[in-house]
């Protein structure tokens, strides 16, 4: 079975952290006239965790430990602005996994706040963040992959956990997820691993994810379907998932208005990306759910739907009315073509801030620019640029939208 999903380890595997990591704590060992050699940071990061290398150096040479703390913390408020890098090759396998409709998530110790942070500053597309200080128990425990699994609808036999210390490929394992270990250096021997570990396929590169291990189906229809391909609806994988989302969405239907975590829980199984404060007012229906990505803060009123053959990607912010429709599928003009069962879809893109009015219709291969209003009842067939104004059908921009507040 191919691999659809990964969950990331964050520091030390998604993003580099671990060089200034370990310079910082060098330097506060250095304001004491204590010269600690950086390989032997190194090999703690690395080997155990950020917390109980501040708590070994603090003991080791009388230094408190508060200031490891509050040094890290300031390298962490420092990344806001300047971040360290993203692994090479990591957004690519991002893309690639999104593409093939499957899920990005991290699985970290990092609090919320600094974890949120460090996204926003790389700019990583990411589908779900579950970070310890939440409430859940520390790597090796496997709770936060098993949480990952539960709340975002991963099939395990479908997903790989990648991470570059044993409690990564420890937490992995007891869930029938199969653990990467990440040695970006080579370094780490036989001698340094546990079991879990020894059992892990070991990477060198975050590239070699996209070719050597030749994860995605890159034959399926639903690759094809998604690379805006000629594909046919009979595919059975396609028919299990279209199945799969109605399943979803009749749950989402059934469940008490009040319920707002099951409604969560629910739509993000059903979504690739659902961003945080995100609602859908049911009913709701969609073909497939996964090529659908929410960013924060959007709200889509009842009665929708949203045919997603081709992705469909909304940003934050978005106000979608009752009765919208995106529907990014074609069919061929050709009567014994259309008759063949062939077709095929374009993506749709709404931007940051846009405001659907109740009834709109977007077809597909339509971008419509951050800070839009398209009025109600209107059919958006073209690109329509960012703060305008746009109505009938097909929807045309009829002025630029207020400088001023208006009301």
């Amino acid at each position: 079975m191919p691999i659809r999903n990964i969950i990331w380890d964050m520091g030390g595997t998604l993003i580099d952290t671990y060089p200034a990591v370990d310079r910082t704590f060098a330097n506060v060992a250095r304001a004491h006239d204590i010269d600690v050699p950086l390989d032997a940071i190194e090999r703690s990061t690395r080997t155990t965790s950020i917390a109980n290398t501040m708590t070994a150096l603090a003991a080791e040479h009388s230094i408190e430990r508060a200031e490891f703390e509050r040094a890290y913390a300031a390298l962490k408020t420092a990344w806001r602005a300047s971040p360290p890098p993203v692994m090479a090759g990591a957004e690519a396998v991002i893309a690639a996994v999104q593409a093939a409709g499957g899920k990005n998530i991290i699985v970290t110790h990092r609090d919320r706040e600094s974890a949120q942070a460090l996204l926003d500053a790389t700019g990583l597309d990411i589908d779900g963040l579950i970070c310890a200080p939440d409430g859940h128990a520390r790597k090796p425990d496997a709770s936060m992959h098993r949480l990952a699994l539960e709340m975002f609808g991963l099939d395990p036999a479908e997903t790989i956990a990648i991470g570059d210390r044993e409690i990564d490929a420890t937490a992995a394992l007891g869930l029938g997820v199969q653990p990467l270990h990440f040695d970006a250096t080579g370094a780490a021997s036989a001698a340094d691993q546990d079991a879990a570990s020894q059992d892990a396929a070991q990477v060198r590169e975050i590239s070699s994810l996209l070719d050597a291990l030749e994860w995605i189906d890159r034959d399926s229809a639903r690759v094809g379907m998604l690379a805006t391909e000629p594909y046919l609806d009979s595919d059975p994988a396609l028919l299990a998932e279209r199945h799969r989302a109605r399943r979803l969405a009749h749950q989402l239907d059934l469940l008490d208005p009040d319920d707002t975590d099951a409604a969560t829980t629910l739509l993000q199984q059903l979504f690739g990306r659902l961003g945080d404060g995100t609602r859908i007012i049911p009913p709701f229906r969609c073909d497939y759910g996964p090529h659908i990505r929410f960013g924060a803060g959007s709200f889509v009123n009842f009665n929708c739907v949203f045919l997603d053959v081709a992705p469909i990607t909304i940003g934050k912010r978005v106000l979608i009315g009752p009765g919208t429709q995106l529907l990014t599928a074609g069919h061929p003009l050709h009567v014994e073509t259309r008759a063949s069962g062939l077709e095929w879809g374009k993506p749709i893109t709404i931007g940051d801030d846009v405001w659907l009015g109740g009834g709109v219709q977007v077809l597909g291969g339509v971008t419509i620019g951050a800070g839009t209003v398209v009025g109600s009842g209107s059919v958006v067939t073209k690109d329509l640029p960012a703060g305008v104004i746009a109505v009938g059908n097909p929807a045309r921009v009829v002025r630029e939208v207020p400088s001023e507040p208006d009301i």
